[in-house]
Parts: structure tokens; sequence; C-alpha cells
């Protein structure tokens, strides 16, 4: 045992320094000293010779129906622990007076006389096989047993009520309980043994009651021990039934800190390792098959990817490299997915520590309802763990509604636990069982979940989400790929089974003794086993479950989410079925309560149970796909060349101010030069006669017509107007559209070149309300800075850098208060131009500003009521300008895409873009937007391609 050499420790060490676990400190006793017995609630036990169990009820050990002898006063209720009163103990009092080393013989404890229907009640729980549970000094009263294949003997708690038998030789479960030889155990001879240290003080290390059944009121008078006949209960009728007790003491050399011993007695330890031998071949076999699939099969496929000419373009994708733009696609029910990922973590977590505590010890048995009191303390404060995986995955998956995930993460799965713990419950109370939960106890649950567990979970939810989103190494395709036919094996269900067939089989022989513990009342303390077998159930799920993965992906099927989830916790829905099996062999319940409360615990534990390696299974998975992808794109994708610096045409910003240096992929050629010289000149406002047509481009044609063509259109608009900026717009815009296609820009651009990619987030984290815009492929790398000082929400005044806070000044976004007329948003350079974000009416949330030529409008307005984008129309034309998309709202990390046909007006779309998003996020955080209920995918997709056609 794990404690005597602590408990050796203490007891050689003074007096004063002594230390014992908190619960199991010992307790020394005086000859003569009252030693007191504390009597348990009656619980069924197995049936001897035919392995049964026929209840599940336990019964309050002052119920009238049993007619025990109560104390002179009212029986006093003894203070039990939270999980010891969840698992139905009831300790009371006792009439019974021991007194150490006193030694008493045949002493008379009461006379009880039943009426007909305590009779009955009393046959009916012996013919069930009930037992009687006393506590002396925190041990249990035990019958004394021998182990048939060993001839060990041992203590077993609890002794027979009485004993029960058919008076025909039928079969005894079609018989009524008048059809029964009921004998009730009404003497009963009580073995205490002690232990002395010092021979003075002396402490309990043992207690055997041998029951035995005695007519002690045959010959009349007063009860008699001696009596050879047993006492039948007469069902029906009334029954005076005269309880007697002896008391024997004995020392005994067995010390106080192993006086365990003899009750936690672990049965054919062998059992235990070879069925733990066994797992763990079959655990180290599937990692030898992760393990070859990781090292030898990705390994030899990307080797042989690359050993391909990528520019002959003869090499073909497949199997799971075919569907790397579709791996980390959000799957339906993304929120419920992460609720349920969080909620098994922290499930996983209660486990883990629990075991530890139990391993080293402090789970003493004396301690009684120590082990479910710390699972439930420990589940209560890893309510921080289920809310930082849930939240961190719901905004990988691209969730929107982070307010809701947090609330759904703190009550969902424990009010479903509390629901059905209350109508189980009921049926408790209907059965008079004292297993019933009183309500102060519910009151106490109540107050962990939403006074501790509740706001817990709602911290680690804003830590996750200021962590931000995991990182995934490829990105998602814009259109879904096709899913072509599979296999029916590699159907969620069929996969859950198949996949769960191999962690169950790996805690099989645990499950057993612990659903024989749990409802054959017998003690379990081999938590040595118990945590080996934890480890290899856990590795046994991540292994199998990301095979099954790898299997669904080389077929093509991208849904690998929720397929984890269910192929994790398929060990599962095979312990439901053995509980079934179990039921079936082992047990005899009568009853609708009987068969209710079964059901319901089994299927707790089985939920439990799925939570927990479905999680595993989950998390196992998602680390297996970002590891093969990363490996993949790593080796198989060559480094891309830098972007070129872009020059940004307008001069919104002083010529004296330094600009932003980025590193370009090589000098821009002598086509190209001439063109963004013609093109500064050009949105400057410069006289005709000062602007130089570029004659080097004259040959470059693009987009079917040449460029020498747009440029003479516009020396002709040039010089019709004189050289007036706003008369020849249109012509310029198109002018502009070509020449912009032969110049490398900032950003990123999708396979044809249509759009430049833009990411926003935020620049600390969720508690900031500075943003940041980089290139989509580089978040590492400000492009422009908006600077937000904290404020009321009367009005702004914020400032937009290029490149980092410190920067140059870009421009400035002003904003007045609250309200209809004082909605607009004004945008300043330092050169003196400004342009207006404009909201046009009440009901609309549209803005309108005018572009920098100073006449055409522009327009930024929802792309449908479900959408979570915003398209920058140009009013002149239809086209859509720029799309600004959130994908997670509350962290703010966005999109943004800007044609560039527009990409002079850049920095004004920017900051027109964060304009917008700030005033949108104030409309939401007051009840007047309506972000949070936006659907990403729909919005997203449709303005996409929308832009990419224009």
């Amino acid at each position: 045992m794990i404690i005597r050499p602590l408990a050796l420790v203490a007891l050689a060490a003074p007096p004063a320094l002594a230390f014992y676990v908190p619960g199991i400190a010992p307790k020394d006793f005086l000859p003569g000293d009252r030693v007191p017995l504390l009597v348990n609630s009656l619980t069924p036990q197995v049936v001897p010779g035919s392995s049964e169990l026929k209840s599940l009820i336990h019964y309050n050990y002052y119920d009238d129906g049993f007619g025990f002898c109560k104390p002179t006063t009212p029986p006093k209720k003894q203070s039990e622990s939270l999980g010891s009163v969840l698992f139905g103990d009831r300790l009371f009092d006792s009439p019974f007076e021991l007194n150490m080393m006193e030694n008493v013989t045949c002493r008379h404890l009461c006379t009880s006389s039943l009426d007909p229907s305590q009779s009955d009640f009393l046959s009916s729980r012996v013919r069930d096989s009930y037992a009687v549970n006393w506590l002396v000094d925190g041990l249990p009263a035990a019958e004394m047993k021998r182990d048939e294949k060993t001839g060990e003997v041992f203590y077993s708690v609890g002794f027979a009520l009485g004993n029960a038998g058919p008076i025909m030789p039928q079969v005894p479960n079609d018989l009524e309980v008048k059809d029964w030889r009921i004998e009730v155990n009404n003497h009963y001879d009580i073995y205490l043994e002690y232990h002395s240290r010092d021979g003075v003080h002396r402490r309990v290390v043992g207690v055997v009651v041998w029951p035995r059944s005695v007519d002690s009121l045959e010959a009349g008078g007063s009860p008699r021990c001696d009596a050879k006949e047993s006492y039948v209960v007469r069902p029906g009728q009334p029954n005076k039934i005269a309880y007697t007790y002896s008391v024997y003491w004995r020392e005994s050399p067995t010390p106080w800190a192993t006086r365990w011993d003899q009750y936690l007695r672990v049965f054919d330890p062998r059992i235990h390792v070879l069925s733990l031998i066994n797992s763990i071949v079959v655990a180290l076999f599937l990692c030898g098959l992760v393990a070859m699939i990781l090292f030898r099969t990705v390994h030899r496929d990307i080797s042989r990817y690359n050993a391909t000419d990528l520019e002959e373009d003869i090499q073909e994708d497949f199997g799971w490299k075919l569907v790397h733009g579709e791996v980390f696609r959000p799957p339906k029910k993304r929120g419920f997915l992460a609720i349920a990922v969080g909620s098994g973590t922290q499930l996983a977590s209660m486990s883990g520590v629990t075991l530890v505590f139990a391993l080293f010890g402090f789970l003493s048995p004396s301690n009684r309802g120590s082990l479910s009191t710390v699972m439930l303390v420990t589940w209560t404060l890893f309510g921080c763990v289920s809310g930082y995986v849930s939240s961190r995955l719901y905004a990988s998956l691209r969730g929107e509604e982070w307010r809701k995930n947090i609330f759904m993460t703190a009550t969902l799965f424990p009010g479903l636990l509390f629901v059905i713990l209350f109508l189980l419950n009921f049926f408790l109370i209907g059965s008079g069982s004292s297993g019933a939960i009183p309500f102060g106890t519910f009151l106490a649950i109540l107050a962990l979940w939403f006074l501790i567990n509740f706001p817990l979970t709602v911290a680690g939810a804003w830590m996750g989400v200021k962590k931000g989103p995991v990182s995934h190494p490829v990105r998602v395709n814009q259109i879904p790929r096709q899913i072509p036919p599979i296999e029916w094996w590699l159907k969620p269900w069929p996969s859950a089974a198949i996949a769960g067939v191999l962690p169950f089989g790996a805690g099989f022989i645990e499950s057993y003794f612990i659903l024989q513990s749990l409802f054959g009342a017998k003690a379990y303390y081999a938590f040595g086993f118990l945590a080996l077998t934890f480890a290899v159930v856990a590795l046994t799920t991540a292994t199998t479950t990301i095979l099954m993965c790898y299997f669904h992906l080389s077929a093509e099927e991208y849904r690998w989410q929720w397929r984890a989830f269910l192929a994790g916790g398929g060990g599962a829905f095979w312990l439901f079925g053995y509980g079934l099996l179990y039921w079936a062999t082992r047990l005899h319940l009568d009853g609708l309560a009987n068969k209710v409360l079964y059901l319901g615990y089994l299927f707790l534990i089985s939920l439990l149970t799925f939570m927990i390696t479905g999680a595993i299974g989950f998390l196992s998975c998602y680390w297996f796909l970002r590891v093969i992808y990363h490996l993949q794109f790593i080796m198989q994708i060559p480094p891309a060349p830098a972007p070129a610096p872009h020059q940004h045409a307008p001069q919104l910003y002083p010529s004296t101010s330094p600009q932003p240096q980025v590193q370009a992929s090589g000098p821009p050629s002598a086509a190209i030069a001439p063109v963004q010289q013609f093109q500064t000149q050009l949105l400057a406002g410069a006289p005709a006669s000062a602007i130089a047509v570029p004659q080097a481009a004259a040959t470059t044609t693009t987009g079917g017509g040449s460029m020498q063509k747009h440029l003479s259109s516009v020396q002709a608009q040039l010089n019709k107007h004189g050289g007036k900026y706003g008369a020849f717009v249109s012509t310029q815009l198109q002018v502009q559209a070509d020449a912009l296609k032969t110049v490398p820009i900032v950003g990123d651009v999708n396979s044809r070149g249509q759009a430049v990619a833009f990411n926003v987030h935020k620049a600390g984290g969720v508690f900031s309300k500075d943003d940041v815009v980089t290139a989509a492929s580089d978040r590492n790398t400000a492009l422009y800075y908006l600077d937000f000082p904290h404020t009321w929400r009367s009005s702004w005044n914020l400032t937009l850098h290029r490149g980092a806070k410190e920067g140059p000044v870009l421009c400035t976004l002003n904003k007045g208060s609250y309200g209809f007329t004082r909605d607009d948003i004004e945008i300043a350079f330092p050169n003196g131009w400004k342009t207006v974000l404009a909201k046009k009416s009440l009901v609309s949330k549209a803005h309108e500003f005018v572009g920098v030529d100073n006449v055409t409008t522009f327009k930024w307005k929802s792309d449908g009521m479900l959408s979570s984008s915003l398209n920058c129309i140009d009013n002149s034309t239809g086209f859509i300008a720029a799309t600004w998309t959130k994908s997670y709202g509350f962290g703010k990390d966005g999109s943004l895409l800007v044609s560039p046909t527009y990409n002079h007006m850049l920095d004004v779309i920017v900051a027109t873009a964060l304009a917008m998003e700030e005033w949108q996020r104030e409309e939401a955080e007051k009840g007047g937007g309506s972000s949070s209920k936006m659907n990403l995918a729909k919005g997203g997709m449709a303005a996409f391609n929308k832009l990419t056609k224009k």
C-alpha cells in the first residue's frame, strides 16, 4: 500500500511533528472509552451462488419497514462529504454500546413489533439480498470470507440482512414472497480488533460481524441468544423480533496504517496484469502503424511528388493530398463540436488529476466519499480548461457567435448532467430510497456550477479568445470539393463502431470490475491498474482515430471533424452494449424504478466515456493533420518570391514623409516604370502639357486591347478638357486598370490576379481596439496600423499609420456622437484632402464617400441580410471595388479584398473599411447591429464571386 510508508514515518516521528492526510488521522482509545458505532444505508448485494444483483435502491437504516432498534433520543445524522451524500451514504448514531476492552454477551437491544406491511417490506428486502452497513471508527463492519481459488481470507464489506430460500423446489425468481422461507438476522456477534502501540492507547484495526437468526423469544420471557431455531418472518402477518448482540475484543498485530489491507483486496491480480500486457501490445502496434504513416507513407508520397518537375505539370495529387484545400473547412454544427471537445477535455483533465490523487494515497477509503468529492471539485475547477479549448477551437473553425459559444460551453453539458440526475432522483424518491439526493445537496451543486464553474469557464474562454485561432498550414478553397462515393465502413456510424473495438478491448477488464463495484456493492481500490489502463485506452483511442481519419482522407472524404469525435468515442457504444449484457447475465432487476435507474446510470457512464475519448480522438486527429499537411507543403511548395513594392498613386500624405520600405523581388522593367510615372502624374492632377505619355509601354497589351490605344485616348481627353482632372474620369479609370495590371502590387492575389488580399486583426489581442492590416500571406509585417485610443462612445479620433504604429500618419478618422445625424465619419489626409463616409438614411446602414477624383462616389453596404461581408461599390459603374469579410467578430480576424482596378484608391479603401468595421462594432454593442447573426460562408463566397467576375 502506498499509504504504509507514510504512516510508518508519521508514527516514528514525535507526536507534535506527525502528519496525516486530512480525514484519516488515527484516534486513540483508553480502556473503557466509548467506541461509537454508526449505521449506514442498507445496500443490495450479489446473491450468493448466482452472482446476480436484484436491486439498485438504497434504504435508510431507520426506515420504518425494517423495524430496527433506535436510540432513546431521535437518531442524529452525521456530517458527510458532498461525494458521500451523492453516492447514497446516510450515517446516523445507534443504540449499540461498545466500550474499549469490555466484552459483552447477549445484550438485549430491543424488541420490534412489525405490522403486516412492515413484514412484507422486510421479507422483500431479505429476498433481494440486502446488506447491513455499520461503521466503527471509520472502518466498515464486514463478514470474513475465504477466496476459493487462493484460500486467502479477506473482509467483505457489509453483512447479510437475513437468509431466504424457496419453500418448494421451484425456480426462485418465479415465486412470490409468501412462498419463500425468510430468516432475518437478529443477533450479531461483533468481533473488534485493536492494536496497542504503547500498551496504553489502543486503536481499532478491524470490525467483523457474524450475524445469525435466532428465535430468542420462543420460550417467552427474556431473549435467549443460544436458541437453536432460526426466526422465520411470516409475510403479511404481524411479527415480533428481538434484537441482541455480543461484543468481543481481541488484540491484533495489524498496525493502524495497514488496517484497510484486509478490506481492499484485489481479486486475482493476474487478470489485471494480463489484460494490461495485452492492451499495451495492441497500443504499441497501433503506434507503429501511425509512425509508419507519418515517417514512411507520407514521406514517400511527398518525395515522389517532389521528384516530378513541377513545371511540366504531369504529377497529379491523389488521396489525402488531393483534399488539402478542404481539410480545414469548418464543419456543420461547429459550435456544438467545440463545446463537446471542450467538455471532453475538462472531463479528461478531471480523470487524470483524480487518478494522480488516488495513486498518491490521498483518497483514503476511511474518508468516505473522498473519491467522488475530488472528482466533483476538480471538474468544477477545470471549467477554465473547457472554456479555453472550446473558444480556441471555435475561433479556429471560424465561428462568429463567440458570446453564445461561451455561454453554451458553461451551461450545455453541465445542464444535461443536472437534468439527467434530477430525473433519476424522482425515481429514487418514488421508491423511498435513501440514495435520493436531498434538496440542499442540489443547491450545493448549483452553487458550485454557477458560482465557481461558470465564472471559470468564462475566464478560460476569454483567454482562449485572446489567444486566437490555431494556425492552419493550408488555406481553404472558396468552392467546396465534390466528395466521391465511399465504402460503407467509412460512413460515420460504422467507422465509429469499428474504431471503438480496440479502445474498449483495452479497458474491458477494468470495466467489468468498475461495474461490479458500482452496481454490486464491491469496494474498488485498484487505482494503479486503473491509471495504467486509462493511459493505454487514451493512447489506443488516439491511434485508432488517426488511422480512421487517414482512411477517410485517402478516400477523399474531408469531413473528418465529427467523424474523428465519433470514432474516438466509439468505445463508449461498446461499453453501453456490454452494460446491457452485464444486466442480462449478472442482474435480475425487479420493478420499473430499478430498470430506469440502471439504464440511466449506464447512460451517464457511457456519455462521460464518450465525451472523454471523443475529445482525445478529435484533438489527436487535429494534431496529426496539422503535422502531415505542414510537412507536405514545407517539402513540396518552393518559397514564394517576396512581393514587389507598390507605388501608391495618390499623394495623400506629404512627400517628405518616410515611405514604407518593402523588399522587392527585382527592379521594375523598363516598360512598367514609365507607366508608374504617368499614373502618378495623372492622379496628382498635373496639367496636360506636363504629362508625358509613356511610349515604352505602347506595345504592351492587356485584356485584349493595346496600351497605346488607351494612352492616346487619355491624351485626347487631356487636350480636350485643358488638363482638368475630373472631366475624363471614366477614361482614366480604364487606363489605370490596364496600367496597374502590369505593376506588382502589395498583398496577395488569387490564381487569376483578380483581387488583392489583406488580413485585419487586433494588434494586442481582443482587449485592444487597435487594428493591424497585413498581407494575407504574411501576418507578421504591418502595412497599416489603426490607433484607437480608449474613449467613451461619444466620438472617435482615430489615427491610421502606414506600417507599424511608429510609422508616418496616413490619415485620421473622426466621428461625432451617436445618432442618425452624427454617424458621419470624416477621413482627413495630411495634405488637406478629405472625404466623408456619410450615412444617407435612417433605415439603411450603407455609407457613401467621394473618391480621390472628387467626383466618383462609392458606397459601403452589406452583401445581404444574413451576410458578414461589406462591399464597396463604385456608383458610376456598379463594379465592386473591395470586399470586407469578418471571419471572427470578437477577435476581428477578417479579410479585405481590393480589386486591382481600384488600386489607386488603396489607402482610401483601407481607411473607409476600417471605419465601417468600427462603426458596425459599436452598432452591435448598443444592439443596433446584426453582425453576430451573419452567415460568413454565404456572404463571403457571394462577395468574392462578384468581385472576381468584375
